[in-house]
C-alpha cells in the first residue's frame, strides 16, 4: 500500500495561494510564468548600478572621445575600406559604399559610368576585379549576354 504524501498550501510570490505535495524541495512558485517574472526582476534589479554622471561631465567625455578616438583610417583596425558584400566588394569613399569594379572602372577610365549601364566581369568571377576583366555595357545587351551564356550559345 503506498502513502500518499500530504498537500500543503504556499503562497507564492505574487501573492496566489496554491498547493504542493510536503517535500524535501517546495516550489517557490505557482507557475512557469511567476518563474520568469521573478527572475528577471533579480536580473534588472541591479542593473543601473554606479555613478549617475551629469550634463556637463557628459559632454566633457563625448568631446574627449571625439578628440582621441580613431575613426576611419586612422583606426588600429582599418582595412582599406574595402569590405565583402555577397557577391561583390565594396570600398568605403567619404563614408559612403560603393561597388568595387565600378569605382575601379571610373577611376581608370575617368568617367562617370551612365545609369542604364553596367560593369560586367568578363571572366564572371565577381571577385576578379582586374582592370583588363571588366567591361562596360548597357543593361539590355548584359541580360541577353546572361541569356545566352545559361543557354549555351556563348
Amino acid at each position: 500500500m503506498v502513502i500518499a504524501k500530504p498537500f500543503i498550501k504556499t503562497t507564492c510570490l505574487c501573492g496566489k495561494i496554491f498547493t504542493q505535495p510536503d517535500v524535501k524541495y517546495k516550489h517557490k512558485y505557482c507557475s512557469r510564468h511567476c518563474v520568469g517574472v521573478y527572475i528577471n526582476k533579480l536580473r534588472l534589479k541591479n542593473i543601473n548600478l554606479g555613478r549617475k554622471h551629469t550634463l556637463k561631465q557628459r559632454l566633457k567625455r563625448s568631446k574627449w572621445a571625439k578628440k582621441n578616438i580613431k575613426h576611419g583610417i586612422t583606426s588600429l583596425n582599418w582595412k582599406g575600406g574595402i569590405v565583402l558584400n555577397g557577391n561583390y566588394y565594396m570600398i568605403n569613399i567619404n563614408s559612403k559604399y560603393k561597388l568595387y569594379h565600378r569605382y575601379l572602372f571610373e577611376k581608370y577610365y575617368d568617367t562617370k559610368i551612365p545609369i542604364d549601364y553596367i560593369i560586367h566581369h568578363i571572366d564572371c568571377n565577381n571577385y576578379n576585379n582586374n582592370i583588363n576583366n571588366l567591361q562596360c555595357m548597357s543593361t539590355q545587351n548584359h541580360n541577353k549576354l546572361h541569356w545566352d551564356i545559361r543557354k549555351g550559345d556563348y
